[in-house]
């Protein structure tokens, strides 16, 4: 690893598509401190991906920044949740990663 890279965890709440892309992107750009990860099946969605950064958050202190990634996909309510759910932990300032997100809109593969 280079001296100096943030360790960044994406969590992509899809299966397929956007952890293919990160993974490539990091691979290509030769970013070996980003890891790439989906919930398991049955723990994907929003509740999902909140679920997972907290854990690997609580479990990997050495984490700089984990980025969650959602596709919108018309669900206002699931995403304002999701939104509400950041910026609380944003506020709880605590020594944890730093969480942000990712959401595109309409979809990813758009």
């Amino acid at each position: 690893m280079r001296e100096g890279l943030p360790r960044v965890l994406v969590l992509c709440e899809a299966a397929k598509t956007e952890p293919d892309y990160f993974r490539a992107l990091a691979r290509d750009l030769n970013l070996p401190s980003v890891a790439v990860r989906t919930p398991k099946k049955g723990q994907r969605g929003v509740q999902g991906i909140t679920t997972v950064a907290e854990q690997e958050s609580e479990r990997d202190s050495d984490l700089d920044q984990v980025w969650c990634v959602l596709d919108h996909d018309e669900r206002d309510s699931d995403i304002n949740k999701f939104r509400t759910w950041l910026a609380q932990k944003q506020d709880e300032n605590t020594s944890s990663p730093d969480l942000r997100a990712a959401i595109s809109i309409p979809c990813f593969e758009y």
